[in-house]
């Protein structure tokens, strides 16, 4: 769940966009070519803060360029609120089994797909840990 995303991940995504983008963008009277450089924009925005901030939710490294797109260029909004809004609605993700709050970066498409389950719901559902008696090393 926490891996990155790859750059043939990436390539996929903007595949994956086209049969649906392409006739939509040419109807709002887009060219091929104006549509191709906002897909790959697009996904490319996406991916990278994808990569920013959900590898860091989870407590893992930065993404390096040689894997995908890389975490650095965002690395400034994990210290916002937007951040700590968008890791909320991810914990709940978790904590609902995996079954709501899907979208990482942009959230807002939960509610729209009704895949949103607001704090409320979800934070009373949150396990505690138990404590050990005697300290973990690793």
């Amino acid at each position: 769940d926490a891996l990155p995303i790859s750059w043939g991940v990436t390539v996929l995504m903007c595949i994956q966009m086209m049969p649906i983008s392409l006739p939509l963008l040419s109807l709002l009277g887009f060219s091929l070519k104006q549509s191709l450089v906002g897909i790959v924009l697009a996904v490319a925005g996406h991916t990278t803060i994808w990569n920013t901030l959900h590898p860091d939710m989870h407590g893992l490294p930065a993404v390096p360029f040689s894997v995908g797109p890389p975490s650095e260029p965002f690395a400034f909004l994990r210290s916002t609120a937007y951040f700590k809004w968008i890791y909320a609605h991810h914990e709940g993700h978790h904590v609902a089994g995996g079954i709501k709050n899907y979208n990482v970066c942009c959230p807002g498409t939960d509610y729209l797909l009704g895949t949103f389950m607001s704090e409320e719901k979800w934070r009373p559902m949150v396990r505690p840990r138990p404590i050990p008696a005697e300290p973990v090393l690793v």
